[in-house]
């Protein structure tokens, strides 16, 4: 089986690429992921937007797509949504994984389908922090073509990714720890937030 490199990132959905040539054809796979809310207080959900375009400027049909989303600390995975380019939606797609090629810890969303030249699908995973801190998002994504008559994988750690950055706020445990400036700890714009946000 040959393998063929493809160099590209695609950070918060802005591309700088180059594309990969394979005997007489063009691979391009691109990658653009927005997650939301970007901030959030640990046990809010998150929701991260991943895409997978197969760009007009390929020239040949992706067989199959895969979605390896790395993350940073240790979020726990709520739920999982494929949209395929006709509409039709398919749950929990993705799974915890620690499974070669990434080797660590991520959201694993495999054999999702193929992708026409032009085509675009996408996958909405659902997660919660339970620990406060800024973690990096990264989603990274595979692609098998057909070539000669055999599959071809297209990858590489470095390939078809996009990442984004989530802060996870603490939460106050009582009253006291609004007052004294405390709530400015948790993101609050004043005290009486904080101590409505405790009833």
């Amino acid at each position: 089986m040959k393998r063929v490199l493809v160099a590209l990132v695609v950070v918060l959905g802005v591309v700088a690429a180059s594309p990969a040539f394979a005997a007489d054809y063009y691979i391009m796979p691109v990658a653009a992921k927005s997650c939301s809310p970007q901030t959030v207080r640990i046990g809010e959900p998150v929701t991260c937007h991943i895409t997978l375009t197969n760009s007009t400027e390929s020239n040949i049909a992706f067989y199959e797509t895969y979605i390896r989303d790395r993350y940073s600390g240790s979020p726990t995975l709520v739920s999982s949504t494929l949209t395929r380019p006709d509409g039709t939606t398919t749950n929990d797609v993705c799974y915890d994984s620690t499974e070669a090629p990434v080797n660590q810890p991520h959201f694993r969303c495999d054999a999702l389908g193929s992708l026409q030249v032009g085509q675009t699908e996408s996958v909405d995973i659902t997660f919660v922090y339970d620990t406060p801190g800024t973690y990096t998002d990264t989603a990274e994504t595979w692609v098998w073509v057909i070539q000669g008559g055999g599959t071809v994988s297209v990858y590489d750690d470095s390939q078809s990714t996009a990442s984004d950055t989530i802060t996870v706020l603490g939460a106050p445990a009582s009253k006291a720890d609004c007052r004294h400036g405390g709530y400015a700890d948790f993101g609050f714009a004043s005290q009486k937030e904080c101590m409505r946000f405790l009833k």
